[in-house]
């Protein structure tokens, strides 16, 4: 059997996953406008470089608006459903953040020889966590998690994430195929 540690340990392991769960959601929101900005200097390069070889740049678009809005369109909604999902993960690490918080301020306010860990662990151990205002994950999740989410594949929101890249790819390759192509 593994070793119960210690409440001086729970403490260290906790501040070090409470930094994590505020640290992480806005370093995966920094890359999100690093991609935003990516995506449209890729855009306007191409656009640059289409103009030289193009006599009239406005008439070619113009000629092909719908596929230009088409993909225009595709590229926002990649970026919806990022947002969608980023959106999901910063509450959820928020509300993962808050619940170790509470459990630090039990571990540091409890008496040391009144500390039972299993006591600890029924009460901060298991909890269902929230991913929206309204909303809270149908299981519970452990109390150190590095990513705190329970629901399925389909609407964990790291898959709606991977669907908006994928989005945005399809409306960038689009552009630019019928820009160069």
């Amino acid at each position: 059997m593994q070793e119960r540690p210690s409440r001086i340990e729970l403490i260290k392991l906790l501040i070090q996953d409470r930094d994590h769960h505020f640290s992480h959601p806005h370093d995966v929101a920094v890359k999100f406008f690093y991609s935003l900005g990516g995506t449209i200097t890729t855009i306007l390069i191409a656009f640059f470089i289409k103009n030289s070889e193009i006599s009239n740049l406005k008439e070619f678009v113009l000629d092909n608006s719908e596929i230009f809005g088409l993909f225009g369109i595709t590229i926002i909604v990649g970026y919806a459903l990022i947002f969608w999902g980023l959106g999901e993960h910063t509450a959820i690490h928020t509300d993962q953040r808050k619940r170790i918080e509470s459990a630090i301020e039990y571990l540091i306010v409890v008496k040391p020889e009144e500390f039972d860990f299993d006591t600890f662990w029924q009460k901060y151990g298991h909890i269902e966590l929230k991913y929206s205002r309204r909303k809270r994950a149908k299981t519970s999740t452990n109390l150190i998690v590095a990513e705190p989410d329970t629901r399925n594949w389909l609407n964990y929101h790291d898959r709606k994430i991977e669907l908006g890249i994928v989005v945005i790819l399809i409306g960038v390759i689009g552009l630019l195929t019928t820009l160069f192509l």
